[in-house]
This record gives structure tokens, sequence and C-alpha cells, in this order.
């Protein structure tokens, strides 16, 4: 039993260890101003995913005319932004160009608004209908 103790011990150290530099790799310095620099992680950019999914729940809601025959959930990773749209129905394509414009004007402007979300001009931005 005893013998069984430091080799597990010695194996949660290491594991332990490894996972802290996985976590301490995965951000990113971004520059904010000239005397400030934001490290954008992981959860940053899961907040980003979660402010641009509540603006499609918002946008249902209030303008249902314009966002009820198409739902749309963002996904952030890598240094992009990547909007995808699944149409409820078939689309005609000038309505799905329509769509790809309005969402890239309309939220990168609020995204652009927000303070906290600066860094997101960085970012390349993609709407993609499915």
């Amino acid at each position: 039993m005893k013998k069984l103790l430091i080799p597990t011990l010695l194996l949660v150290v290491l594991v332990l260890t490894g996972c802290s530099t996985l976590v301490k790799n995965d951000t990113q310095p971004v520059k904010q101003s000239e005397n400030q620099t934001t490290e954008i992680t992981r959860k940053t950019e899961l907040e980003l995913e979660g402010f641009i999914n509540d603006y499609f729940y918002r946008r249902q809601i209030k303008d249902s005319v314009l966002f009820l025959d198409f739902n749309a959930y963002g996904s952030v990773l890598a240094k992009s932004i990547v909007v995808y749209v699944y149409p409820k129905n078939i689309l005609p394509q000038d309505r799905a160009e329509d769509i790809k414009e309005m969402i890239k004007k309309d939220l990168q402007e609020q995204l652009f608004d927000f303070p906290g979300f600066e860094w997101t001009k960085d970012y390349s931005f993609d709407v993609v209908v499915r």
C-alpha cells in the first residue's frame, strides 16, 4: 500500500502541474490602449458567445418580423467569430444575403459599442447560412 502512495501522489502533482500549464497557455494578450493590455482567455470568448446568443434571442422577441424565420448562434474560437444561421424554411438566396449583411452590420456595431469587447476588432467575423 505504501509503495503505491508515493507514485500516486507524484502522478497527481504532475497532472495538476500540466493542467495549470494548459490553462496558462490558453490566453492571448490583446492591446487595449497605449498602456493597458488585456488577456483574452477562453472564458472571455465564451462570455462573448453568450452575448452574441443573447443578442439573437432578444432580437427574435423585439423584431419578430425580421428574425422569426431563422435561428442563429455564435461561436468564438481562435481569433474568429462565426455566426451560424439556420433557416426554419427554405430561404431565397437574396433573403439569405440580406440576413448575412444585417447580422454583420448590426452585431458588429453592438460589439464595438461595448467597452469590454473592443478586442473583437482583431477577430475575423463571418456569417454562415446553413
